[in-house]
Order: C-alpha cells, then structure tokens, then sequence
C-alpha cells in the first residue's frame, strides 16, 4: 500500500528544509528547460560583411572569393568586402578570421591548404581548423593533373611506374613549394604506387611549370588550367587526373585510380567559413545563399573558365569532409616525412 504524508506532517517541516527543497526543485526546472536557439537579428545583416581571402590577389582563392562575394552581396541586400590577408601559406588570414568575433559578418575562403594541410607542417598557425571555425559549404573544386615533359619515355600511367621502377630516384616531381597540393600530390603517388621519385621544390607554381616546359624536370601534378593548354599544344604530355572522377576539361586522361594507383584521390578545394560560435541560423543562411550563387549559370561559366568544378554541400557534410581531409592529410605528411621549408 502507498502512503502519503498527512497533511500535519508536512506542516510540522521545518521552514528552513521545507525553503531549501523549493529552491532545488525551481532549480531543476530551470536547469531542464530548452535553452532557446540563436537567432539572428530579423533584418540580418544589418551592415557590410568582409569576406577574407588569405592569399594575394589575382590567384585562384583571390579569383572564388570575389565571384562569391558578388553573389552574396545582391543576395543580402549589403556589400560583401573582399578583404585580401596574404602570408604563411594562408594562415594569416585565416587566423584574422578565426580571431573574430562569431556575429555573422566576418566570412573567410579558403582551400585546402590553410585549412587541412598547414597545421601538420607548421608549430602554430594561430588557429585549430576543427575548433576555431564553423564550416559553412564548400564551393569548388579542381583536380589536379599529372603531366610530363615530352621526352620523358612513358606513354601511360603503367609505362611511367615501370619507368620509376627501373631508375629509382631518377625521374623528377616538381612542385610550388613544400605542402602545396601539388607536392602533396607526388607524395601520395609515390607512397600508394610505391615508387622513388625526387621531389623538387620551387618558390612557386609558375617556376616549376617552366622548367617542366624546358626540360629540367620531368613531372608536375598541375593545375588544370595550366595544364590543359599544354596538353592541346603539345608542350606536354599527360597521364591522368587526380580527382574521383574524370574531368570534363580533359575527359580523354583516366583517373589515377583507374590507371592502377589503387585509392588515388586528391582534389584541391576551396571553401566558406565563418569563426565559431556564429549562431546557427546565420551559418545556415548563409551556406544556403552561397549554395545557390555556386550553382548559377553564370557562376558555372567563369568556374570553368578557371578549370574549377561547383561543389556544394550542407554545413554538416561539410565539416565532416574537412574532419576527414585534416586527418588524410596528417597521415599522409607524417607517412612521407613532410617537413616544412
């Protein structure tokens, strides 16, 4: 049988405990209430955004971010910034923003290496690039491209291992520079095929691309628009792309994968951030709007003038594909023994 406290009872409680006891239950329900969600102001954004780009102008990152800058500002209703912050291989800049403050008006873009690739070769870039930024979409991406000097004595990607076998250490994988996505890319065709070639470092993409042309080096994981002229003009030979799947700018060169170097995928992306603990519906609008900008005829145009591909995904997806890249990318310099410069 359940029993209850007579109602004498509990009026001979003492004042103190009987006080004491609400006090705690008040407390539980405070404590058991739905915090209430963040919300932007109704009429956000109320003033200018600055969207960083943490490299010089006129390069790819340079060139995205303005085409997503235009596009947000007719979305918004305000001006849209674009606010150039060069230096340590975009970790300048991407520190700036991952220092500001998370109200929804500071936007970095930003690819692959200030993000994924530069917090494995440097002690401090100034920012953790899982914790310091919330991901809002991704907005292209470009795959790179193996070429050749013509007089290196290799049709195809099996020709060229045999090559690499037969002579090791004597074919030659030029690239911009330690880290740079086409170092990184010799580096894991050397560990996945299992081959010895020498990396030659450059103090920048174009340096290496013309000594590839002149001879002096015999390979360069290039970018696509520099890469797909060369081919169509002769001055130099391609193997295969590194992307997933082909490319549409060079649809007659395989994938690596496909070519035998089993589980090759190494694609150069660019995206949207803003620094963490921006309110959620603002991340979320905002990745929205970017999301539909990247998808217009308009922006597909110029994307592919500049041998980009539009890629989109939500928040979400997002920060888990950079989770994933921040993990590859460590083992991969930890695998080779990437030191930096």
């Amino acid at each position: 049988m359940t029993r209850t406290p007579s109602a004498d009872a509990v009026t001979r409680g003492q004042p103190a405990r009987t006080g004491a006891l609400a006090l705690a239950c008040a407390t539980l329900l405070v404590a058991a209430a739905p915090v209430p969600a963040q919300t932007p102001p109704r009429d956000y954004p109320l003033k200018a955004l600055r969207l960083v780009a943490p490299f010089p102008p006129g390069g790819s990152s340079d060139l995205v971010a303005r085409v997503v800058a235009q596009g947000l500002a007719e979305a918004l209703g305000q001006a849209v910034i674009t606010d150039n912050r060069a230096g340590a291989g975009g970790s300048v800049g991407s520190a700036l923003v991952a220092k500001s403050a998370p109200d929804g008006y500071t936007l970095l873009l930003a690819g692959v290496g200030p993000i994924a690739t530069n917090v494995h070769l440097y002690p401090d870039v100034g920012y953790d690039p899982l914790r310091d930024f919330a991901a809002l979409t991704p907005v292209a991406s470009a795959p790179t491209m193996l070429v050749s000097h013509p007089s290196v004595p290799a049709k195809n990607v099996k020709e060229l291992l045999a090559l690499a076998r037969q002579k090791p250490g004597w074919l030659t994988c030029g690239s911009g520079g330690v880290g740079t996505p086409a170092h990184l890319g010799c580096e894991m065709f050397k560990l996945l095929a299992r081959v010895d070639i020498l990396h030659v470092a450059y103090k920048g993409s174009g340096q290496a691309i013309n000594d590839l042309l002149g001879g002096q080096i015999h390979l360069v994981f290039a970018s696509t628009p520099v890469g797909v002229p060369n081919l169509r003009n002769g001055k130099l030979r391609g193997f295969a792309v590194t992307s997933a799947a082909r490319t549409p700018q060079a649809p007659e060169l395989p994938t690596l994968d496909e070519s035998g170097v089993n589980g090759y995928v190494f694609d150069s992306w660019w995206g949207a951030f803003m620094p963490a603990r921006t309110a959620a519906p603002i991340v979320e609008r905002v990745a929205s709007e970017i999301g539909r900008i990247v998808q217009l005829p308009d922006t597909r145009e110029r994307f592919a003038t500049l041998g980009l591909d539009p890629y989109v995904l939500t928040p979400k997806q997002f920060a888990a594909m950079v989770r994933a890249d921040v993990e590859r990318i460590g083992r991969l310099v930890r695998e080779a023994g990437i030191k930096p410069e």
